[in-house]
């Protein structure tokens, strides 16, 4: 898979999830920034600031707490992993997973493949 796959898939799960692409997340050049990608073929969009946007997180976690996800092999050990705690509120294991999955992009030296394993 692609690296632009893997976004397009992404940003696919998150759009689901209530994610909307942002005039912040739009570029009218399309190389500003290191890496840049079409979208519907109509706009560019700097990858970095849609896996680093808070907005896009929280859509892609909330694709993590769906059925589709957790019912994939290792879907709920991924999900402890970033904080996920029975008995919590949703909203609080939403911000805490939201924040550990932003930490780890960050860490990450290819934030895609990161993303691939969801």
């Amino acid at each position: 898979m692609t690296n632009e796959q893997i976004l397009k898939q992404a940003i696919e799960k998150a759009e689901e999830n209530g994610f909307e692409i942002s005039e912040s997340l739009v570029s009218l050049d399309p190389h500003e920034g290191e890496v840049s990608t079409s979208f519907n073929g109509i706009v560019w969009m700097s990858k970095e600031k849609i896996l680093f946007s808070h907005d896009f997180a929280k859509a892609f976690i909330k694709y993590l707490l769906s059925d589709e996800f957790l019912t994939k092999p290792y879907g709920v050990m991924r999900v402890k992993k970033l904080g996920f705690k029975a008995g919590r509120k949703i909203e609080k294991n939403i911000e805490v997973m939201k924040n550990n999955f932003l930490q780890q992009m960050v860490l990450e030296k290819e934030p895609l493949q990161y993303l691939k394993k969801f």
